[in-house]
């Protein structure tokens, strides 16, 4: 995060002009273990406000345990290099949310304090959100061109099998056991159609028809298909709105992507669970919706959440991305959730997947929402 290579090794402990930008500042003494915050710093850590000082062990126990060695290991060079800097995970523990926070310091200039580390805390979660999303955004692009080709090649190879089993067809008549093998061949050649249906539709090359869409009267139609589809071990809940909900989309793009996020979550919950389907409403302003690459305004909001085994945060970070998938090579193609980023894309909105292990998944697609 570049905003903090250009500020000063130290810094005056309660310097206003620091917190008026958003910056925490902090104080170690490595030979007591002692450590001093300000307020703006313990907000940042997720810390209540407690006696000073505290201890560098209890400063580390404010990131994610996953996070801990790392940092103890860059504390751990400070006195050859003089200097700290990292960005790792807390987990905020007034409201639960992992947040990502840079830290950087250095060793007092002070000869008679020469174990003295001083520095500053900022919260850069938004900086690599926008960040992830661009390169999420770039990554999906050069592979949806790549899908296009394949498509085209791919597609070719349909239509010569298509012609040959037309042909083959009068070969078939009076054999029962040969017209198995043509029925056969044509249902591997309908699953390839699908397949390609798919491969073109992330290359952008299957025509959307975004008109305005009643989103809460389409869940309800598909209320019936989803409990039919849905193994007796899964409890469904749909939590309706208390109104009209519209939003420009692809009807029948979305009910396929609906139906294929209510798959992904069966699949994550083997042992039975709940699938919950809500919907509501948020306006982004012009901050917001430059973190998410859309326009400014109201969205509609369709999640669909689990109570299954979750995605890890390495998983999180590749999960829409094309032929991805955390489930064995036989049972997915991992297709699902990349068709519907690109639906929720093409049609000026996006998707946000939160997840923890052991806990459940959450899909929420946004869309621009007509009022």
């Amino acid at each position: 995060m570049s905003i903090l290579r250009s500020l000063p090794e130290q810094v005056d402990f309660e310097a206003p002009a620091l917190a008026a930008a958003g910056l925490g500042q902090w104080e170690i003494d490595l030979s007591s273990d002692s450590a001093r915050c300000s307020p703006r710093a313990e907000a940042l850590l997720g810390l209540a406000q407690g006696p000073s000082p505290r201890t560098l062990s209890s400063l580390l126990d404010a990131f994610i345990p996953e996070d801990r060695s790392a940092i103890a290991a860059a504390f751990s060079m400070v006195r050859s290099t003089g200097c700290l800097q990292f960005e790792r995970r807390i987990r905020h523990a007034i409201d639960g949310t992992i947040r990502w926070l840079h830290v950087k310091g250095g060793l007092s200039e002070d000869a008679s304090a020469p174990a003295r580390l001083m520095g500053i805390v900022a919260d850069v979660t938004e900086w690599r959100s926008h960040q992830e999303r661009r390169h999420q955004s770039e990554s999906m692009a050069a592979i949806s061109h790549v899908c296009g080709r394949i498509a085209h090649d791919y597609n070719n190879f349909l239509m010569a099998v298509g012609t040959n089993l037309e042909m083959y067809e009068e070969q078939v008549t009076g054999s029962e056991r040969a017209r198995r093998f043509y029925d056969a061949a044509q249902d591997g050649l309908q699953r390839g159609a699908r397949f390609n249906e798919s491969l073109m539709s992330l290359a952008g090359r299957h025509q959307l028809h975004l008109a305005p869409v009643r989103v809460d009267a389409l869940l309800l139609a598909l209320e019936p298909a989803l409990r039919t589809q849905m193994e007796a071990t899964i409890n469904i809940e749909l939590l309706r709105p208390s109104g009209p909900l519209i939003c420009t989309t692809d009807a029948r793009q979305l009910e396929a992507a609906i139906q294929q996020l209510a798959t992904n979550a069966q699949d994550a919950m083997p042992g039975g669970g709940t699938l919950r389907l809500s919907l509501k409403e948020r306006v982004f302003d012009d901050r917001e919706a430059a973190t998410y690459g859309v326009a400014p305004g109201p969205f509609g909001v369709i999640a669909v959440d689990d109570t299954g085994i979750g995605i890890d945060a390495d998983g999180i970070a590749h999960v829409v991305e094309p032929f991805f998938t955390t489930k064995a090579a036989r049972r997915a193609k991992g297709l699902g959730l990349s068709l519907a980023y690109m639906l929720a894309r093409r049609s000026g909105g996006f998707i946000d997947i939160a997840s923890r292990l052991g806990q459940g998944t959450s899909v929420q697609i946004y869309l621009p929402h007509i009022i």
